[in-house]
């Protein structure tokens, strides 16, 4: 019985591995496993997303401002989107809820004090996901800090937002588009 049940239990743990490169193809390189999330963050206006061309879901550079304070945490976070369909169209709403037990005293500081008022953009990295932009359109703003070890970001104007969260890919020297050169280009800007 033991054997059986083990037998079946096998294309579960494959489903796992197979989720690394699922949704991926063309030019895209595999993702490689990051054994941390992280999150970027820094203000709406310090940043101006380019798009792909023929995908206005993908991110190909951030051109950020010159003055630009993207603050770096490493830890936990939840995000998702949410749709609604209005009349003119299919709408989502971004949300997301970050571990704050990492982050500065002073970051913190910094938004829990204008709840609602400061827009922002989020990049999130995470092991087997693609790197992604929140508030690329409307921006974040901070909902919430329910406790000392959380704060909940959403879309500034709710259901209004006219884009799902934004994947990242920035190309290397050859043209490839890469999780690594992505990330070391966030890295660059956020060393600023």
């Amino acid at each position: 019985m033991a054997f059986s049940y083990f037998r079946k239990s096998i294309p579960n743990h494959i489903s796992v591995f197979n989720k690394i490169i699922d949704g991926y193809s063309g030019s895209y390189n595999t993702i490689t496993p990051l054994f941390e999330e992280r999150i970027y963050i820094c203000k709406k206006d310090d940043i101006d997303p380019k798009f792909n061309e023929a995908d206005s879901q993908i991110v190909v550079d951030l051109n950020p401002a010159a003055n630009i304070q993207l603050d770096k945490i490493a830890g936990h976070f939840e995000a998702k989107s949410k749709s609604k369909q209005t009349v003119v169209g299919l709408r989502f709403r971004e949300t997301l809820s970050i571990d704050t037990s990492l982050m500065s005293a002073e970051l913190k500081y910094r938004l829990t004090t204008v709840l609602g008022n400061l827009r922002l953009c989020v990049i999130t990295i995470r092991e087997d996901s693609p790197v992604e932009l929140y508030g690329a359109a409307m921006g974040l703003a901070v909902e919430s800090s329910s406790d000392d070890h959380n704060i909940k970001f959403e879309t500034t104007n709710g259901f209004g937002e006219p884009g799902m969260p934004k994947e990242i890919w920035i190309a290397t020297t050859d043209g490839s588009r890469s999780i690594a050169a992505t990330i070391a280009e966030i890295e660059r800007i956020a060393s600023r």
